[in-house]
């Protein structure tokens, strides 16, 4: 799949979260520690084929380069992005869970208005301080779609 320059941007800046010692590669201790932080279960077996499997140049590592071209050739998992955000797991994205998510994984602090056009955005609603899976699943869905050049609407 090809991606766009901002798809591009948004999978740098998702790498240097991932890269917990800021080294430029991603190894096996940092996926796991990402994967664990996010009450996400995997088997280690296919945890570590997949790792092979991204690094063409079998250093042990991941590089941006294959992380990007992994990224980018992967099916989403919303549900899973869904969860990993809702770390209090009641099945709501609470405001504050995605502003505690912006600031902790990707140094980003988000202002309260900047984080009010984000909930709009996702849920169709002004003022709204919490996103249901439904709105999560519809709003991404949606940009996914536009993204394949696929119309859903």
């Amino acid at each position: 799949m090809h991606i766009t320059n901002e798809q591009k941007l948004q999978l740098e800046e998702l790498f240097k979260v991932i890269d917990l010692d800021g080294n430029g590669l991603i190894d096996e201790y940092e996926i796991q520690e990402l994967l664990e932080h996010a009450n996400i279960k995997y088997d280690r077996k296919f945890f570590i084929n997949l790792l092979k499997k991204g690094d063409k140049d079998n250093n042990g590592y991941i590089d941006i380069d294959e992380f990007i071209a992994i990224m980018s050739a992967a099916p989403v998992d919303l549900k899973k992005i869904f969860q990993f955000v809702d770390t209090n797991s009641d099945n709501i994205i609470q405001k504050d869970e995605m502003k505690h998510l912006f600031l902790e994984k990707a140094n980003i602090k988000l202002s309260d208005q900047e984080l009010d056009i984000m909930m709009e955005l996702i849920t169709g609603t002004a003022g709204k301080d919490t996103v249901t899976w439904e709105e999560f699943n519809t709003y991404f869905t949606k940009v996914i779609m536009k993204q394949d050049n696929l119309d859903i609407e």
